[in-house]
């Protein structure tokens, strides 16, 4: 049977590869729609630079009366054009969306560094405290997320109900044995239980006020590139699942492995043929 706290660890750990995984999304997106951006910006230039060329040649004099007869057709031909380009602009409005990806993708980057410095530094006091609260097998129990932590991550304000600003990882340390030494093991285990439970439900409240301000929805062909991962990293979890214990130690970690697929999977996309103008098939990633 598997710790509770080496289960609690192991949630945490992909609770923070989900993290990474929609903070990727958010950057391949805002890369995406800022080169469309760009590119309807610098067409809109251009029309604009031709028109007053065009215009200040027809006013030339040496110019013949057919010449600037051809000149301002071709402006105004230009000018319909530049209308409906702005229009077309306006309607898409690939700069705005671009922003808001990069607001979501900035403010995950934030919630997810600070919940791996936080784990790295539960992992370092554990190891030097001479009575921690590691279980029979070593494992770490769940990093816990201050409220110190969380604020000033530009997606939480100060003073929201429901963080608990006592979540320390003293809470942590003598499970099973109360202050007159006797064994209080599943009173322990409870209040163990429930403090997990809310520094789980704050990182998920963290998470969804960081996504929710983005409206812009991510790319079909991004998400289908993260979904088959997914899909394809199912399929070998169950087969490896199907053949080995549960509890050897041997087994893939995967909400280790998570953090750096989906890395590697961002390194594929951006160096397809073509990005960020042109999104890759999935299929062939």
């Amino acid at each position: 049977m598997e710790p509770p706290q080496q289960k609690r660890k192991r949630q945490f750990d992909f609770m923070t590869s989900d993290i990474l995984k929609s903070k990727q999304m958010h950057l391949l997106a805002d890369q995406y729609f800022s080169s469309l951006g760009n590119t309807v910006f610098i067409v809109s230039a251009l029309i604009t630079l031709v028109q007053a060329g065009l215009a200040t040649v027809a006013q030339a004099k040496n110019v013949s009366e057919e010449a600037q007869s051809k000149f301002n057709i071709t402006i105004a031909l230009l000018s319909a054009f530049s209308v409906f380009w702005q229009s077309f602009a306006k309607h898409w409005d690939f700069s705005g969306r671009a922003g808001l990806h990069k607001s979501a993708s900035s403010a995950l980057t934030k919630l997810y560094n600070v919940a791996q410095l936080r784990a790295r530094e539960e992992q370092a006091k554990d190891s030097c405290a001479t009575n921690s609260g590691d279980d029979s097998n070593g494992n770490n129990a769940v990093p816990l997320l201050s409220k110190n932590d969380l604020a000033g991550l530009g997606v939480v304000e100060e003073g929201v109900e429901g963080i608990n600003t006592d979540l320390l990882p003293t809470d942590l340390i003598g499970v099973g044995v109360d202050e007159d030494g006797e064994d209080d093991t599943l009173d322990d285990l409870q209040d163990l239980h429930k403090k997990s439970s809310s520094v789980f439900a704050t990182l998920t409240k963290q998470f969804e006020q960081a996504t929710e301000g983005c409206t812009s929805q991510v790319p079909v062909k991004i998400t289908a590139a993260f979904e088959t991962l997914d899909t394809r990293i199912g399929a070998c979890k169950k087969e490896i699942g199907s053949t080995g214990l549960k509890n050897d130690p041997r087994r893939v970690k995967w909400e280790k492995v998570y953090p750096s697929l989906y890395r590697i999977l961002t390194t594929t996309i951006i160096s397809q043929p073509g990005w960020p103008f042109i999104l890759p098939s999935p299929d062939k990633i």
